[in-house]
């Protein structure tokens, strides 16, 4: 696994910008949900700490779009040159390559989703500061674990599309479907007892069905 993740980490920083496409896409989220948060303070004045860090979490319509992005660069790359067939020949498994292959990717979208968070609440911070520790590592975590389960289909959909292109621009799709279809859930980053829509938790199911489903169409695949 260590040879392979080091392969892995070789072929990602070959290109210069792809390790920088998280970071990049985080930090556009972020400022997407700072400014409508300024944009909605000018016109009803500024929500109290609580309703101000909800309001930033909730912000996250794109996360879809930033994770297909991110994958077809990606787990694109795979495909396009080849690397899972040379490292299959020097007799890593499937399980290596495509583990840490999906490892670096989930890593990816974990930066995406971090770096979103601080570009979204930093310019606000005198604001919430003052809320308890663990109310905001709750929001906080919740809010990573939700955007991994957004973003994971769209590894999924650019493996089971291979070298396909317009399969692959599947993934954009259903971000884009994400983003007309997404309601707001604001009770969600709220405290007390859950007043939110139960299916707006559905991304914690995703995650794990996406990962099975990753690796159910690796099995079938030919390198």
């Amino acid at each position: 696994m260590r040879r392979c993740l080091r392969s892995q980490l070789w072929t990602l920083f070959r290109v210069w910008w792809l390790p920088l496409l998280p970071l990049a896409l985080g930090l556009l989220l972020g400022w997407e949900a700072a400014a409508a948060l300024a944009a909605y303070a000018r016109r009803s004045g500024g929500p109290d700490a609580q309703s101000t860090l909800a309001f930033l979490l909730d912000v996250r319509h794109f996360v879809p779009l930033a994770g297909a992005a991110w994958a077809a660069a990606f787990l694109g790359m795979e495909f396009d040159g080849r690397g899972a067939a040379a490292l299959l020949s020097r007799g890593c498994s499937r399980f290596q390559v495509f583990g840490s292959k999906l490892l670096l990717c989930f890593l990816g979208c974990a930066v995406v989703s971090l770096a979103s968070q601080l570009a979204a609440v930093l310019p606000s911070f005198s604001v919430w500061q003052s809320l308890p520790a663990s109310f905001l590592l709750r929001c906080f975590g919740l809010r990573l674990l939700l955007d991994l389960g957004m973003m994971a289909p769209c590894a999924a959909i650019v493996v089971f599309s291979g070298s396909n292109l317009y399969g692959r621009a599947l993934a954009g799709v259903y971000g884009l479907l994400l983003w007309r279809c997404m309601g707001s859930h604001y009770a969600l980053w709220l405290p007390g007892p859950g007043k939110a829509d139960s299916l707006a938790c559905w991304p914690l199911a995703a995650l794990p069905l996406s990962i099975a489903a990753y690796w159910l169409t690796l099995q079938r695949k030919e390198f």
